[in-house]
This record gives C-alpha cells, sequence and structure tokens, in this order.
C-alpha cells in the first residue's frame, strides 16, 4: 500500500479491496413472515442479536424487500 499523491488518489487499488471483501466470512438469516396473504421470506445478510429477555433481532430489510408488506402485517 502506498501513500496517496492527492486527495483523490485511492489509497488501495479497487481490484484488491473487493477481492479482499469478496473472501470475506460472512453470516446469513432466514427471515419468515405469515399474514392473511400467506407465508413469505428473505435471506437477510444483515442480522444482529438485540435482546435475550425477550428474545429480539434486529434486521435490515429495503423497503424494495417482496415480503416486506407480509412481515409488515404479521407486526413480527
Amino acid at each position: 500500500m502506498t501513500e496517496p499523491t492527492h486527495l483523490t488518489d485511492p489509497i488501495i487499488d479497487p481490484r484488491a479491496y473487493w477481492r479482499a471483501i469478496g473472501n470475506r466470512a460472512a453470516g446469513s438469516t432466514v427471515v419468515t413472515a405469515r399474514s392473511d396473504e400467506g407465508p413469505a421470506g428473505f435471506l437477510g445478510l444483515s442480522a444482529t442479536h438485540v435482546c435475550d429477555d425477550p428474545p429480539l433481532m434486529l434486521v435490515s430489510i429495503d423497503k424494495r424487500t417482496s415480503a416486506l408488506q407480509t412481515i409488515l402485517a404479521a407486526r413480527h
């Protein structure tokens, strides 16, 4: 790695960066819910444990996710 010669010059080669990101370990969570319309789910790549009493998880859901309306209707 070299020092940037200008503030806009990259500190690391973008290809090297994406290669490194692609090799990292990543967890995933399957999120499911059921509403009057039926079941729905998605693969959550951003999830974390919040509390154990009551058991709570935080999952990031994009507003474009097709399962969002089912999850909102299920209220959990």
